[in-house]
């Protein structure tokens, strides 16, 4: 047998293929080799305004439309894993991911010690020993013989760079590791200021390709519930729209993460509310984050755009719990902030905290949607900026 060829209209899905290139320079292609994007679907063309002159005339029939406006952007759809969209977060929030932390043991020179049934400190006599740790991140624990210590942790204060407060839902252990079995892991990213573009690529087919060059990240949204893997989509603003023969990457494209795609079951370890599990139990969550006010701008002359203005960052979000008690309308009315985190992993414990540290419930909705139905309460929150700075944060905890 021999396959049948000329079968196809045209070319389907599967031969797509999104990469991209970090840019130096705004609209110009890098001499890089492109990585690979993994997603589900996407929205991204040029659109273009066209309008008619309301001219009087004697012929009833409108006057010849023109073009006075092209805009290109859209949406890149993705279902959530670890690892593989670190590059876009990081343009949205505008910073870059903190060196990860590779804290080992020396001759058993780091000690956790309980505190209470939910702090613990966590001691070095080594000089310097957690410099790099910071004051609110989360980071993860290893190595310790009593798995209640292992995991992941919030450094609620700083002592000094060799001890450190440490916050849980769970009560540890204290314990010295032998030699260097220890360790602490950690990378954060947190908003700033920072603007960086890419030049994207759609492969359609071996000589049919678009280009973006100058492309931003505007916001992205992220959402959990039963039923659906954890997904979400990048909000992209483009220089132009253009279209190529051959491959723009200098080389292969290199290969996108392949890490399993992050579950609503086992892959959600729960929500924390000033670090403490709320009595209600959430079954769908949504993450918004755009940078408002950020648009193409544009010249007379040309029809792409001449530049963009980066926009102000800002963060909400929506959840829906079931009802069990008054807590959560309680925070509600009293419009208190508070710090909220959400935290997920894939299949090999690789795990993201996504956290706000100022966050406000601002709407808060209890109702019995019909008969023989569960009560929920619908949520919905914004971030602040917090005092030092900052309005949310990824944490990126490694399971090694």
């Amino acid at each position: 047998m021999v396959a049948t060829t000329g079968y196809q209209a045209g070319v389907e899905t599967t031969q797509t293929q999104w990469s991209y290139g970090f840019e130096t320079a705004w609209g110009t292609k890098p001499p890089i080799q492109f990585q690979a994007l993994r997603f589900t679907g996407e929205t991204l063309g040029k659109t273009r305004t066209r309008q008619r002159p309301l001219e009087i005339n004697a012929t009833r029939e409108a006057a010849a439309a023109v073009t006075v406006q092209e805009q290109v952007g859209g949406a890149i759809n993705f279902a959530m894993s670890y690892g593989t969209y670190d590059d876009l977060f990081a343009i949205a929030l505008g910073n870059e991911w903190t060196a990860p932390l590779t804290i080992q043991g020396a001759a058993a020179d780091i000690t956790l010690t309980n505190l209470s049934s939910t702090t613990a400190t966590l001691s070095s006599p080594t000089a310097n020993k957690f410099q790099n740790v910071t004051l609110g991140s989360y980071i993860r624990l290893l190595g310790f013989t009593n798995a209640v210590n292992n995991g992941i942790w919030l450094v609620s204060a700083k002592a000094s760079n060799v001890s450190l407060t440490l916050t849980s839902t769970r009560s540890a252990i204290t314990e010295t590791p032998a030699t260097t079995l220890a360790g602490v892991r950690g990378s954060a990213l947190t908003n700033s200021t920072e603007i960086r573009t890419i030049w994207l690529q759609e492969q359609l087919a071996a000589n049919l390709f678009y280009e973006y060059p100058g492309s931003f990240v505007t916001g992205f949204s992220l959402q959990a519930q039963i039923g659906q893997f954890f997904n979400g989509s990048f909000n992209l603003l483009c220089k132009d729209e253009q279209t190529a023969v051959t491959n723009q990457s200098t080389g292969a494209v290199l290969a996108a993460p392949g890490g399993r795609v992050i579950t609503p079951t086992s892959g959600y370890l729960g929500t924390l509310l000033d670090s403490v599990t709320p009595t209600a139990i959430i079954d769908q969550l949504n993450l918004t984050v755009a940078n408002t006010g950020s648009v193409p701008e544009y010249g007379l002359g040309t029809a792409g755009s001449a530049g963009f203005t980066g926009g102000y960052l800002e963060a909400s979000g929506t959840f829906r719990a079931f009802f069990p008690d008054f807590n959560l309308y309680t925070m509600y009315v009293a419009e208190a902030q508070h710090l909220l985190a959400f935290q997920v992993q894939d299949a090999n414990t690789d795990a993201y905290v996504i956290s706000f540290g100022t966050a406000t419930l601002s709407d808060a909705k209890v109702n019995a949607g019909g008969p023989g139905q569960p009560v929920y309460a619908s949520m919905a929150f914004m971030a602040d900026p917090a005092a030092a700075g900052g309005t949310m944060r990824f944490d990126k905890l490694p399971h090694v």
